[in-house]
């Protein structure tokens, strides 16, 4: 009997949490719309701005969709990439760098105008 309660509360939480974000997203959404269809209208001179219409919903949908259509493509293509560096490789690459490139000294002491690229 217990089970079931916590079952039904989890259920109940997460049907909770899916309408926050379904709001949230609607909300993101339709901001993004209007103001879109807002700058769009004021570069014509246009200053009057309805602000319930169901038009910034779609242009907004739109905006999201192009940012999607770039955005997972080239997640799918780097990804792999980023999978397959070592664990220190960020770090690898800052040390290295620091060894190549020898930037101004400290202040205090002489200083030279241009990084020295050693060998």
């Amino acid at each position: 009997m217990a089970q079931e309660n916590v079952a039904e509360t989890s259920i109940s939480e997460k049907s909770e949490r899916l309408v926050q974000w379904f709001f949230a997203a609607v909300g993101l959404i339709y901001g993004c719309g209007f103001l879109i269809v807002f700058t769009f209208f004021k570069g014509f001179g246009v200053d009057s701005a309805d602000f319930v219409e169901a038009k910034y919903i779609h242009v907004g949908f739109l905006f999201f969709m192009a940012c999607l259509v770039i955005a997972v493509p080239l997640w799918w293509l780097l990804w792999p990439l980023r999978s397959k560096v070592p664990e220190g490789f960020s770090i690898m690459i800052r040390k290295g760098f620091q060894k190549r490139f020898v930037f101004g000294p400290k202040i205090g002491t002489k200083q030279q105008k241009t990084p020295i690229l050693r060998s």
